[in-house]
C-alpha cells in the first residue's frame, strides 16, 4: 500500500529580500570586493531610503552604489541612487 501522506518539503524558501540580499552578497564575492553588511543591515539601507519597492535593474529603478570603491561594501559606505545616475557615472 502507498503512503497517503503529501510531500513534505524539507528545504526553506527564502523570502524576496533574502534572495536579493543573498544575489548582492555573491556579486560582491565575483568581483572579489569585500562584503561588511549583515541581511538586517542591508535591508535597513534600503527601508531607510524609502525605495526598497523600486529596487532594480530595469528601467526607472533604484540601485545601490558604494562612495568609496576601495572600502568594503557596507552602511558606512554606500548610497541609494537611480539607476539612470549609476550609468551616467560609471566610467568616472
Amino acid at each position: 500500500m502507498r503512503n497517503s501522506m503529501p510531500f513534505v518539503r524539507k528545504y526553506f524558501i527564502p523570502a524576496p529580500h533574502d534572495r536579493q540580499y543573498a544575489r548582492a552578497k555573491a556579486q560582491a564575492k565575483y568581483r572579489k570586493e569585500d562584503w561588511a553588511f549583515t541581511p538586517e543591515s542591508w535591508l535597513k539601507v534600503w527601508v531607510d531610503s524609502g525605495l526598497i519597492n523600486q529596487k532594480g535593474h530595469k528601467g526607472p529603478a533604484y540601485v545601490m552604489i558604494k562612495l568609496d570603491k576601495l572600502e568594503a561594501w557596507g552602511p558606512h559606505n554606500c548610497k541609494i541612487v537611480s539607476r539612470y545616475e549609476q550609468l551616467s557615472h560609471q566610467g568616472k
